[in-house]
């Protein structure tokens, strides 16, 4: 009686260790992607410093530099919404892929009325 406990003991550890390996793998082959780009004003063409730029399905967020770039690391493969915005000017909103790898999604602003 003693033995079986003892064997079942052991089964029991040894597929414990097979899932939390298998977890482990599963997650190492996550692949995270960069969403970049740039925000612009639509009259000058001039970058916008300070914009933000937000994934919807996500809530991620990116401030654009003093040249209007920014950056969003550790995406997950799949398809988002993003939109940009910025004090003064009317929001706008772009889709990215990021299913084939990175992506480069730039916006262009109008000023608002």
């Amino acid at each position: 009686m003693m033995l079986r406990k003892m064997i079942m003991i052991g089964v029991a550890l040894a597929m414990s260790a097979m899932v939390m390996v298998a977890a482990a793998e599963a997650e190492a082959e996550i692949e995270e992607h960069t969403i970049s780009g740039a925000v612009i004003d639509a009259t000058t063409e001039e970058g916008i410093s300070g914009a933000t730029v937000t994934i919807s399905e996500t809530g991620a967020t990116a401030t654009t530099d003093e040249y209007g770039f920014y950056s969003v690391e550790g995406v997950e493969a799949g398809s988002y919404t993003l939109t940009a915005e910025a004090d003064g000017y009317e929001s706008a909103e772009a889709s990215a892929d990021l299913n084939d790898g990175n992506a480069t999604v730039d916006f262009s602003l109008s000023p608002s009325s």
